[in-house]
């Protein structure tokens, strides 16, 4: 058995209760009264055999209780890309709402963005009839961190609301992988690339970028279109090599090698012609066989 209390923000014992322990494991609950004070409570928990020793105090844990108060307006808050870098410009997007669930209509509105702990823009604005804004504002040209924390703060019904978000800010560490449509490049055989970007925390990352040869030659151009995924046509030369490189957000200077292309393989492309015919083309070494299969549905 263990014994349990409940030490308030004056230090009394505002509980004791015992749980039972088996294998080094036990559980309680306890409710605070609605009447409770808020501030630092500690919960302490001990075994009669600790008492004997040093542990006497046995496990403490500090608790932090304040009263919770409903918030007089519905916000959401998004950024309009994944990832930004030095330079570029954020946007991110604002709709407020009652709690009656209408528009918060042309209301003015403070908001902030912090980089790296200094302010950066202090700004004044006002949502349009529907109860939205975007709100906008440009990074410094040199980021040495991903500390980056857009704030917005309404004063409504003598009260501040607020709303938080972190700014995704990437650093040159992003993480791209390249994903071919069966598997294979083969060279003079054009194919479907798959990507997928993430940044230094696993998190997805928006991008732009540039496929090129060994040479340094442009071959096409490339965008992810959500949470970092995408995909782009690309067809490889026989005797290439070829890298990626990002664009934007700008300041990457890694180059991301693609797979090698296979000299002679056999593949397989999937496309839709219209909402009821797919057309498939299989490569083989030396013949192109192309077939449409027309489906119905219902």
């Amino acid at each position: 058995m263990a014994t349990v209390e409940l030490v308030n923000p004056r230090g009394g014992i505002d509980k004791t209760f015992s749980i039972l322990i088996k294998d080094g494991i036990g559980a309680g609950s306890y409710w605070l009264p609605s009447g409770a004070p808020g501030g630092q409570y500690k919960l302490r928990a001990y075994t009669a055999w600790m008492r004997n020793f040093d542990e006497k105090d046995g496990y403490t844990k500090e608790l932090f209780v304040q009263k919770t108060q409903m918030p007089l307006l519905l916000m959401n808050l998004d950024f309009e890309r994944k990832a930004y870098s030095a330079g570029d410009e954020i946007q991110a997007n604002l709709e407020v709402k009652t709690q009656q669930n209408a528009p918060l209509a042309n209301y003015p509105l403070t908001y902030t963005v912090n980089v790296e702990g200094k302010n950066i823009l202090t700004a004044q604005a006002r949502t349009d009839r529907n109860g939205k804004i975007a709100l906008k504002a440009i990074l410094p040209q040199t980021i040495r961190s991903a500390d980056g924390i857009l704030n917005v703060m309404i004063n409504y019904d003598g009260s501040t609301e607020a709303i938080s978000r972190s700014i995704p800010l990437v650093m040159n560490n992003l993480n791209v992988q390249f994903f071919p449509e069966g598997g294979y490049l083969v060279e003079n055989v054009e194919g479907n690339l798959a990507f997928k970007v993430t940044n230094e925390f696993g998190k997805p990352a928006d991008v732009e970028g540039e496929i090129r040869d060994d040479s340094g030659a442009l071959v096409t151009r490339f965008r992810s279109a959500w949470m970092g995924l995408g995909s782009v046509d690309f067809m490889p030369r026989e005797g290439k090599k070829y890298h990626a490189v990002i664009t934007s957000p700008q300041g990457i200077t890694q180059r991301y090698d693609l797979p090698e292309a296979l000299h002679s393989a056999y593949s397989m492309r999937v496309s839709a012609a219209n909402k009821n015919t797919l057309k498939i083309t299989v490569h083989t070494p030396n013949i192109v066989i192309k077939m449409i299969t027309t489906f119905f549905s219902g």
